[in-house]
């Protein structure tokens, strides 16, 4: 079941390798590991065959993008929100999104949770990432990106939690479940790269 994952979570790492200043295959190594991962998912079921027509698609649509101007721009770009939104809804066939918890209860009063590792919803961050927007290149950025991001990220997570465990929506009960990696997995490199790409990365610029 993992295999395509651990090479689409590579594939998503090594996009910080792919920079203008890389050349031969330390550049290309996020399409090699990504190219493994589609033959893992293929050869596990994970995905069928109908599912490389949408992904090549939206790979198509995102390398051009950069290249239009004028009406075609603005047209091609409705298109990738739509090629967004459809695979984070996963409305495109041949997506056997496998689940990694079904159904389970953490807490006496709460809903049952369910996970999936959802690799058409990745290529979204991929995508996006690798065609569409620009990426921190040294250490330089990288510590001008945490001045600017830390101070909100504090104040944001600080004040919303204690909004909601004021009113009533969170209660504390702590715990650990057995599947803490799995989560903690699929919520980086799947659920926050694809929504952080597509909300900040695309729309938002």
């Amino acid at each position: 079941m993992h295999p395509p994952f651990i090479f689409l979570t590579l594939a998503i790492v090594l996009l910080w390798r792919s920079d203008r200043k890389n050349v031969g295959a330390i550049k290309h190594a996020w399409a090699v590991a990504f190219i493994v991962a589609v033959l893992l998912a293929l050869y596990g079921g994970q995905l069928d065959v109908i599912a490389l027509i949408s992904i090549l698609l939206f790979a198509a649509v995102c390398c051009y993008f950069g290249h239009l101007t004028g009406m075609m721009k603005l047209m091609s770009g409705l298109v990738i929100i739509l090629f967004c939104l459809a695979f984070g809804m996963h409305v495109f066939p041949g997506f056997n999104n496998p689940v990694i918890v079904d159904h389970v209860q953490l807490s006496k009063d709460s809903i049952p949770y369910t996970l999936h590792f959802n690799f058409d919803k990745a290529l979204v961050g991929l995508f996006i990432l690798y065609w569409l927007h620009p990426l921190v290149t040294d250490m330089r950025e990288v510590v001008v990106m945490l001045k600017k991001m830390l101070p909100v990220a504090f104040i944001s997570l600080i004040s919303v939690m204690a909004l909601s465990y004021l009113l009533g929506y969170v209660r504390f009960d702590n715990k650990l479940p057995e599947f803490i990696g799995y989560w903690m997995w699929a919520n980086l490199f799947i659920t926050c790269v694809a929504e952080e790409a597509f909300f900040r990365g695309f729309l938002q610029r």
